[in-house]
């Protein structure tokens, strides 16, 4: 895409979740014209998946708040099951997952909903920028 480059910004703020750490500039069609953002993996993939959002600043749907304040179970459609802890004071949760061992076990959640990717932020170290993407979201259990 000739209005897009794919590399790391590390130093960039993130234009709509204001993360520090970006992978993506665009000035094209998923951004007001004459503007130019920068974007982590997860905002680029929502833009991209939802065409919504040209204006900058379009913060991530997050969790549901019914679902903040209880420890879950995902199921995903490749048969994976996240154990996800009840968040503390700083809304992290613990995670751990059925098939994968993430190397971490607290995130920050970006996107948990039925019928979409479930998508966390690593949060065990100062450099946060391991992110995590799974299948989609069949079942949410509430504990």
């Amino acid at each position: 895409m000739g209005d897009t480059r794919e590399e790391g910004f590390p130093k960039e703020r993130c234009s709509d979740c204001g993360k520090i750490g970006c992978c993506v500039e665009h000035w094209g069609s998923f951004v007001v014209p004459g503007e130019k953002g920068f974007f982590c993996w997860f905002c680029w993939f929502m833009r991209q998946s939802t065409n919504k959002g040209k204006e900058l600043g379009v913060k991530p749907p997050m969790e549901s708040e019914d679902l903040r304040h209880f420890t879950l179970k995902v199921t995903t459609l490749d048969g994976s099951v996240y154990d996800l802890k009840k968040p503390n004071k700083k809304g992290l949760r613990g995670v751990s997952c059925s098939k994968y061992d993430f190397g971490y076990n607290l995130c920050k959640i970006l996107l948990l909903e039925e019928g979409r990717s479930l998508c966390f932020w690593e949060h065990n170290t100062e450099n946060d920028s391991k992110g995590w993407s799974s299948s989609v979201v069949v079942k949410i259990e509430k504990f």
